[in-house]
């Protein structure tokens, strides 16, 4: 969750500069100065670009946080789970011999 709240920010403050940068290139102010060096047409370009990495960061987050839930509700479901040593997988050989011989592997699960 870190990560994704850390491209979130970083993503949103580039997306912030060069939206500022373009705001400064077209409004009719002089005291605004465009400090990113772009054109109008790279400002565009670079904003869109930030813009979707904010937007798959942000759905990166909500992704990482629905696991959180689906997992914390299996833990939740399997707390109670019986873990006793007395459970156990046993496989042991055995033979067919209803069409002829056919060797075969049994398991068996004790509990």
């Amino acid at each position: 969750m870190a990560a994704c709240i850390y491209f979130i920010d970083f993503n949103l403050g580039e997306f912030n500069r060069y939206k500022s940068g373009l705001i400064a290139l077209e409004d009719d102010n002089p005291s605004t100065i465009n400090t990113t060096g772009l054109n109008s047409a790279q400002l565009n370009v670079q904003i869109d670009f930030y813009q979707r990495w904010r937007d798959i960061s942000v759905l990166s987050l909500a992704g990482v946080y629905v696991l959180q839930i689906i997992d914390a509700n299996v833990d939740a479901h399997l707390f109670h789970f019986d873990v006793d040593e007395n459970i156990s997988l046993q496989w042991s050989p055995f033979s067919l011999t209803s069409a002829g011989v056919a060797p075969g592997l049994g398991f068996s699960l004790n509990f």
